[in-house]
């Protein structure tokens, strides 16, 4: 078991397995070899956060901020083998020092993109970083605000999915709040505007384009390059490709363009697993799983059914914006309610592994009692 701060030093030892699995094409040659080298790197990264002792605010942030670093350290891989816009199979290409690749392992490099046109990401900062990030805490106050009050009412021993709905709300308020003060400060220093982690998710007229567009882009855009294309296809394409190519084919035609149009269901299925893992390393715990497994397999679940719905979605053409307002407007309601209806899924075990509103594992596990003393 590794304890709260000395838990904090998986930060750093994740980076340097980066390290070591975007350099594996150097340090090993065999590719069977280096195949179970990256591997074995990227299970051992997944695992450590199981080692921190939870439930707790420290074991959520540590296990989702290690479980992220597994997911770029493949992403930057995949960048350092397939330089460019190409994704050829061609030799590794020599990386760079390992200091430097250590720097870009932990720089949010995304997040400073410059912003494109107006009404994409980035639209927050009008009126200037400063009063960007004060709306920013003004936002993160209104969710302690209401945290405080859901921890007076303790709705959750009335009304369980009312109060996963509060937990929503609290949610969504105070993510806006960190995204406008992350920019505010982002921008003061980076000199002009930057794209930032969310491009107005309550817009998304899909679930589709809430996941790939609007939601945390540096997380979306590293499963993109690790996950979705693939960059582990030795392993994922035999298995997932065959059932899902003809799933995605277009009638009447296939090849590049219906590949373009439908992605592939393994490519959709292994981002989503991906991100799923991330977030249920933050909740499981290996020296207390009979607390643990029915929350962890409930974020899972979240994220999977997330995956599933995003390729019928674009098997049934809902994933693009309808054309007409009124449409749209209808399509961001019903993609809103989906998101709402699926949320306990993910936010009821967060809030329990944190404390939030006063739930624990052992306190909904037992109708709200608290459990009793067991004879010594």
């Amino acid at each position: 078991m590794i304890p709260f701060p000395s838990s904090l030093l998986l930060l750093p030892l994740a980076a340097a397995f980066g390290v070591v699995y975007v350099t594996a094409g150097e340090l090993v040659r065999a590719p069977a070899a280096r195949a179970a080298l990256r591997a074995t790197l990227l299970g051992i990264t997944w695992t450590l956060p199981l080692m921190v002792p939870g439930p707790g605010p420290a074991k959520l942030v540590v296990g989702l901020l290690v479980g992220f670093w597994g997911i770029r350290m493949v992403a930057l891989a995949e960048r350092h083998r397939r330089p460019g816009r190409g994704h050829g199979h061609g030799p590794e290409r020599r990386t760079r020092s390992a200091v430097r690749l250590f720097a870009e392992m932990v720089t949010p490099d995304d997040f400073f993109t410059p912003t494109g046109p107006p009404g994409e990401a980035g639209a927050v900062r009008r009126g200037g970083p400063l009063r960007t990030a004060a709306l920013g805490l003004l936002l993160l106050g209104g969710s302690i605000g209401l945290v405080w009050l859901g921890s007076r009412w303790q709705l959750w021993r009335r009304a369980r999915l009312a109060d996963d709905l509060l937990v929503l709300v609290e949610v969504a308020i105070g993510a806006a709040g960190v995204h406008r003060v992350i920019v505010g400060l982002g921008e003061a220093i980076a000199g002009h505007p930057i794209a930032g982690l969310q491009n107005h998710p309550l817009r998304a007229t899909s679930l589709s384009e809430f996941w790939s567009r609007r939601w945390n882009r540096l997380v979306q855009r590293n499963l993109e390059r690790a996950f979705f294309r693939p960059v582990l296809r030795p392993v994922l394409r035999p298995v997932l490709h065959p059932v899902s190519r003809p799933l995605h084919r277009r009638r009447g035609g296939g090849g590049r363009e219906a590949g373009r149009a439908r992605p592939p269901l393994g490519g959709v299925l292994a981002a989503f697993a991906a991100s799923g893992v991330m977030h249920v390393v933050a909740v499981a715990d290996l020296f207390d799983l009979g607390a643990t497994a029915l929350p962890s397999a409930a974020v899972l679940a979240f994220f999977l059914l997330h995956g599933a719905l995003v390729s019928l979605e674009r098997t049934l053409g809902l994933g693009r914006p309808p054309g007409t307002l009124a449409a749209r407007r209808l399509a961001r309601v019903r993609t809103l309610a989906l998101f709402a209806l699926l949320s306990p899924l993910l936010l009821d075990p967060f809030a329990r592994v944190t404390g939030v509103h006063g739930r624990s594992l052992s306190a909904l596990a037992h109708g709200g009692r608290a459990p009793e003393a067991r004879p010594p």
